[in-house]
Order: structure tokens, then C-alpha cells, then sequence
């Protein structure tokens, strides 16, 4: 649902993007390619910021510098990331995303520490949940890309249903 309140947003503010913020490995990568072919589908305005192993792993306070300085020129300017295979430890990177009014929804699949990053939305199979129990989701063995492609499944069966094969199609990756 949020994910569709910012289309929405979007459309009234074209010059807002999403950013698609993704893990440098290949499971980070095929989820980028599920997310950013579906967000093409939906007519979802974003781009895909590429981390270097330098900058070390997920959403980093570093990362957000080097997006805005890649993407926010011209009127254009970040108005939501959405983690592909990260972002559920990136406490910090979430934090200062959060100070300069950048929300962040978080996919992810791997295993958390004692606390989760204060994102508005985290879709994680292995967070922990806030009492601090596991979370109920049978199927905590996903990889990053099928969180990401079941998100995308789930948005397509509620707000595009004629798009849903396409999205379907997208389990090559």
C-alpha cells in the first residue's frame, strides 16, 4: 500500500525518484532486476544506485551522500529508497534518510541483530519481530530476489491485476 501511495505522490511530483538502493552481490543484483522491471511496469519513476564493496555492505549514511550527488540534479530529487537484498541492520543509513525526510522501505532476507532499522516498512522473512520473536513467515529461507518478487507479485494482485503475469515471469531472475 505505500509503495502505491508513492506512485501516487509521484505522480503529482514527477521529478520525485525512487531509488532502488541494492546489495553489490548477485542475489542483490537479480532482486534489482526483479524490482526495477516492475517498477517499469507499474510506471514507478526510479534509478539504481550501484554500491561499491568499499563503501562496505547495505544502506549507508555514505551511500546516501553518493546518491543524491548522482541523481539529484536538474529538480530532481530523492523521495523514497527501497533496499533490494539489504537495509534491515542499517541502522545509520536509515537513521540519516530519515533526517533529510527520505523514507526508506526495506527488502531483505537476512538475519537480523537485536534490533531492526527504524525504516517505515521492512519485508524481511528473518527479522526479528518487535517483542523479539521470529518472525511467522513460513518460508525464511528466500533468497533477497523472491522477497522482493513476492512484494512485487503482491502489489501487482492488489493495484494492477492485468500486470501480473508479467511480474510472474519475473521468477527467471
Amino acid at each position: 500500500d505505500a509503495l502505491h501511495d508513492y506512485k501516487l505522490e509521484q505522480e503529482k511530483d514527477p521529478k520525485s525518484l525512487l531509488i532502488v538502493d541494492t546489495d553489490y552481490d548477485t542475489d542483490g543484483i537479480m532482486g534489482a532486476c526483479v524490482m526495477s522491471a516492475s517498477l517499469d511496469v507499474f510506471g514507478i519513476n526510479y534509478r539504481v544506485y550501484s554500491p561499491n564493496m568499499v563503501d562496505g555492505y547495505g544502506l549507508s549514511p555514505a551511500a546516501i551522500d553518493k546518491m543524491k550527488d548522482q541523481f539529484e540534479h536538474d529538480g530532481y530529487h530523492i523521495g523514497l529508497i527501497l533496499t533490494a537484498d539489504n537495509g534491515t541492520n542499517a541502522i545509520d543509513g536509515v537513521k540519516y534518510a530519515q533526517s533529510m525526510d527520505i523514507p526508506v522501505y526495506v527488502t531483505d532476507h537476512h538475519l537480523t541483530t537485536y534490533e531492526n532499522a527504524p525504516a517505515k516498512i521492512i519485508v524481511n522473512p528473518n527479522k526479528a519481530m518487535p517483542d523479539g520473536s521470529k518472525e511467522p513467515y513460513p518460508f525464511d529461507g528466500n533468497a533477497g530476489g523472491a522477497v522482493i518478487w513476492k512484494v512485487m507479485l503482491a502489489y501487482a494482485s492488489k493495484y494492477d491485476k492485468s500486470k501480473y503475469n508479467l511480474i510472474y515471469d519475473l521468477i527467471l531472475f
